[in-house]
C-alpha cells in the first residue's frame, strides 16, 4: 500500500535560479516521515501514484486556464485527470491536504474527459452544474472535493496524470 502524502505546510519566497520565479517550499507528510520539497512555481507541486491503480495524478501548481492546463498535461504528463469513481477522488483530495479549487478533465461537450471517454461517475456540487455558460469543470478541495463548472478562461492550478512513474 502506497503511504499517504500531504502538503503539511507552505512556505513563500523567491530565488535568482531561474531568474525571476517564485518558488514554493512544501513540508510533505509521507506516513509519519516529513520530507522538505522546493518547487518552483510553473512545475509540478505534488506526484504520488493512486494506490491500486496504474494511474499518476500529478498536482502542478501553476494557474493557467483550461485550455492551457489541457495543453500542458498533455506536452509533459498525459493529459488533464479523469477521475472515474469516489476512491480516485479521495485520493486527490488526501494529496491536497490544504484544499483548493483544481481543473481537472472533465467538460461540457455531453459532459466527456478531456482524452474524449465519457463519464459515468459524477460528483456534483449541490446545484451544480448551473449551466451559466460554464463548460469547464474544477474540484473544490478545501471541502469535500465536489465538483463545479467554471468558465474556461479563469485561471486555476491543476491535475494532470500519466501511467506509472511521475
Amino acid at each position: 500500500k502506497t503511504a499517504g502524502m500531504r502538503a503539511v505546510q507552505q512556505l513563500s519566497g523567491s530565488s535568482a535560479s531561474p531568474p525571476e520565479e517564485d518558488i514554493l517550499y512544501y513540508i510533505i507528510e509521507i506516513g509519519l516521515v516529513h520530507v522538505h520539497v522546493v518547487c518552483y512555481a510553473a512545475s509540478t507541486l505534488l506526484c504520488a501514484p493512486f494506490s491500486g491503480s496504474d494511474v499518476t495524478f500529478v498536482i502542478v501548481a501553476l494557474a493557467l486556464t483550461w485550455t492551457q492546463a489541457q495543453s500542458h498535461c498533455r506536452a509533459h504528463h498525459t493529459d488533464l485527470a479523469s477521475v472515474r469513481n469516489m476512491a480516485e477522488n479521495q485520493k486527490v483530495q488526501e494529496m491536497l491536504y490544504g484544499g483548493g479549487v483544481y481543473w481537472f478533465g472533465l467538460f461540457r461537450d455531453s459532459w466527456k474527459w478531456s482524452d474524449g471517454s465519457t463519464s459515468s461517475f459524477s460528483f456534483w456540487k449541490n446545484g451544480q452544474p448551473d449551466n451559466n455558460n460554464e463548460t469547464c469543470v474544477a474540484a473544490d478541495f478545501s471541502q469535500s472535493g465536489a465538483w463545479e463548472d467554471w468558465p474556461c478562461d479563469m485561471e486555476r492550478a491543476f491535475i494532470c496524470y500519466g501511467p506509472g512513474e511521475c
